[in-house]
């Protein structure tokens, strides 16, 4: 069955560190431990970044705002992009940064 589903895309690059993105997932797993408002349903490597897939359960919202928080918590909102992809759909909407153009996990 199709969920919703927020995508969170973090930049790769050579110097990349492998353990602060894990560790950005563990904080993005804890945040979400009771399963009400999302579940963190893994991650994986994209052509465009590190991506993490969050179900929410229900309204976006909640499950978007509690994301921010974290990405703040741990540095890395400012580089983050934050994309929704409804239940069914094919085509994301771009969140974070606002304005920013097509997303491509």
């Amino acid at each position: 069955m199709p969920r919703n589903q927020l995508i969170v895309q973090l930049p790769l690059s050579e110097g990349t560190d492998f353990d602060r993105l894990l560790h950005v997932e563990e904080t993005l797993m804890n945040a979400f431990t009771r399963g009400d408002i999302a579940l963190v349903e893994g991650h994986e490597m994209g052509n465009h970044g590190f991506n993490i897939f969050i179900s929410p359960r229900g309204d976006w919202a909640p499950a978007i705002a509690k994301v921010e928080e974290m990405l703040r918590l741990r540095g890395v909102l400012e580089h983050a992009r934050i994309a929704k992809l409804p239940a069914g759909g094919d085509v994301y909407e771009l969140l974070r940064p606002a304005g920013g153009g097509v997303f491509e996990p």
